[in-house]
């Protein structure tokens, strides 16, 4: 969803990033600050701001179907700085419920705009992909893998590359950064069940914007903790929440 935050408002976060946010650095020169999940009551928040990512939060909550809980993880604004890697993937490929295996939905907030030659995309090679590039990620994870680089058996070793050759050669869909921009994807299908087809990743910034690098907010949702272990309320929860507002 094109322009679902004003571009004065990115620029805003950007800047609230960098004051409020926990910063946590990552791979290379990439840094994700932890931002707060109620940020009204933020004790060293200015109160624009809070308004802003308030106002954020509770969107994100009616097109996700569920409001925020304290025990989901904190929203995290993800700084990711060029890097001149020769593969398009620097960091692979992963579901998100890697590590965090109640994941459902996951929105994603470009706070900049890159150049064309910049890429940056997050990039899901199985979506509209050929069958083959869509059994390889059916298969990856029906045999236990969720990220590209935690792989260790040579059949899984071959699964994965087949996604990173995919993503190379620009298979599937790619969602450019566009500041303001909105993409929401669920790693769920409509029977509760992880969705091999949610496959992605963060292509390399080859050039930097604005604000030197590639600026999002990230927001994951996590199923309600009462219907994780039940079956028919996970799949009636997870049809429900994926149908539009």
């Amino acid at each position: 969803a094109p322009n679902f935050v004003e571009k004065s408002v990115c620029v805003n976060l950007i800047r609230a990033a960098k004051m409020y946010g926990k910063a946590v650095p990552q791979f290379g020169h990439d840094v994700k600050y932890e931002m707060p999940l109620w940020p009204e009551l933020h004790a060293e928040m200015d109160s624009d701001t809070a308004r802003e990512l308030e106002s954020i939060y509770r969107r994100l909550d009616c097109l996700c179907g569920t409001e925020r809980r304290c025990d989901e993880q904190l929203p995290r604004v993800h700084f990711q700085a060029p890097d001149m890697a020769k593969s398009r993937m620097p960091q692979g490929l992963h579901l998100d419920t890697n590590g965090a295996p109640h994941r459902y939905v996951t929105a994603l907030i470009y706070l900049d705009t890159l150049p064309a030659s910049g890429d940056g995309a997050t990039t899901f090679p199985c979506a509209m992909a050929p069958e083959p590039v869509q059994r390889a990620g059916r298969e990856l994870y029906n045999q236990g893998g969720q990220h590209t680089s935690n792989v260790s058996d040579p059949e899984l070793e071959t699964l994965a590359q087949e996604l990173l050759d995919a993503s190379e050669e620009y298979c599937g869909f790619s969602a450019l950064p566009e500041q303001g921009k909105l993409v929401l994807f669920f790693t769920r299908g409509d029977d509760g069940a992880v969705d091999p087809m949610s496959w992605h990743g963060g292509a390399r910034v080859s050039a930097a914007g604005d604000f030197g690098g590639k600026w999002m907010l990230q927001i994951f949702k996590t199923l309600p903790p009462e219907i994780r272990s039940q079956k028919d309320l996970l799949k009636r929860f997870s049809a429900r929440c994926r149908q539009p507002p």
